[in-house]
Formats: structure tokens, C-alpha cells, sequence
């Protein structure tokens, strides 16, 4: 566990799958509370099952009194790929298939209503999501975010955009997702500046 100086939370590898449930629940909530989709009946929203426990994954969570306040997921590309193949596959393997290095894929930000506006603990989630890909050797790292989030993402680690349309999120609601991606390497850069 890392615990963070003059923070009353701690972020963790996540190793006890059958806690799953509550990053499903956590998930839910928060795009709920974004707006993102509509609640659903089970309280869940399950977005890749297939890498969820798998090797290639480490599903980061921030605990506040042993409650599950934030999650990010990190996928390294292998057998099951990454997160970018469900909406955007052509252009995923287009990337994949170019000599990029190690692909990965950070996927799955969740956090409580209470810290969904805490620019400090989200940058938390991320940095350590960073770290998990840096220590993994990841050159080029893939995202998918809603139109409203692309400015900040390409503020603060230099993303580009190499992919717009529109997607089913829950299989109701329609929205404008973009494919991102960013040297992990100078985005790296660009976001421990920020962070300082």
C-alpha cells in the first residue's frame, strides 16, 4: 500500500478479486453521478470482463476506512488486448501493429461523489497508474474519454486524439468517446510537472 503524505487514503494493488463487486458498484455510481449513463437495476457496471483478472492487469483502488473511494485500471496488451479493441479495434491494431514498443491501456477511473471534483485525488489514481506502466516497461499507454474530458487529458500528459465516433456506453445512451494515446515516456514528463 502506498499511503500518501497529508492524505487521509490509501492507494493499493487491488488483490482480493472478490472485491471486484465494489469496483463494479463504484463504477455504477460514478457515472451515474457524471451523468454518464442511467442507473441500472444491479447497482453495476462491468466494463472489459475479460481483463479484469488477468496477469496484464492491476486494478488500482484509494480506501478511505476500508471503503473503496477511486479506482483506475492498467492493462498491459497480450492475449485478451486492451480496453481500445472494444469501440475502436481497426485503429488499436493499427497502433499495436506499427512498433510502438510496449502498448498498454488506462481504463476505468472511478471515484465516490464525494472526491469526483478533487483535482488532487484523481491525480493520485493517475500518477500511480503511471507508475504501474513505467515499471512495465509501456512506451505508448491508450485512453478513451468523453468530449468533455479530452482538454484536460491533453493538458496534462500531451494525448492526442486519434479517434472520434460515437458509442453506445450502457447500450442506451449515445455519446461522442475519443480514442486517445501518449508516449508514456513524455507524458510522464508533462504530468510530474503539473503534479509539482
Amino acid at each position: 500500500k502506498w499511503t500518501l503524505n497529508n492524505r487521509d487514503y490509501t492507494i493499493s494493488v487491488l488483490e482480493d478479486y472478490s472485491r471486484l463487486d465494489e469496483v463494479y458498484r463504484l463504477t455504477h455510481d460514478s457515472l451515474v453521478n457524471a451523468g454518464e449513463i442511467e442507473p441500472k437495476e444491479d447497482g453495476r457496471f462491468i466494463t472489459c470482463p475479460n481483463l479484469d483478472m488477468i496477469p496484464e492487469t492491476t486494478i488500482l483502488i484509494a480506501e478511505q476506512n476500508c471503503k473503496i473511494i477511486g479506482s483506475i485500471s492498467f492493462t498491459l496488451d497480450g492475449p485478451n488486448g486492451v480496453h481500445t479493441d472494444n469501440w475502436f479495434k481497426d485503429e488499436t491494431d493499427e497502433i499495436r501493429n506499427s512498433n510502438v514498443g510496449v502498448l498498454g491501456s488506462s481504463w476505468r477511473v472511478a471515484t465516490t461523489a464525494e472526491f469526483r471534483g478533487n483535482r488532487r485525488f484523481v491525480l493520485d489514481l493517475m500518477k500511480n497508474a503511471f507508475q504501474i506502466g513505467i515499471e512495465n516497461n509501456c512506451d505508448v499507454c491508450l485512453f478513451t474519454f468523453l468530449d468533455k474530458h479530452v482538454d484536460v487529458y491533453q493538458r496534462i500528459m500531451r494525448a492526442d486524439i486519434v479517434k472520434k465516433k460515437v458509442v453506445l456506453i450502457d447500450g442506451k445512451r449515445e455519446a461522442d468517446v475519443n480514442m486517445m494515446k501518449i508516449d508514456v515516456e513524455e507524458g510522464w514528463g508533462t504530468f510530474k510537472k503539473l503534479c509539482e
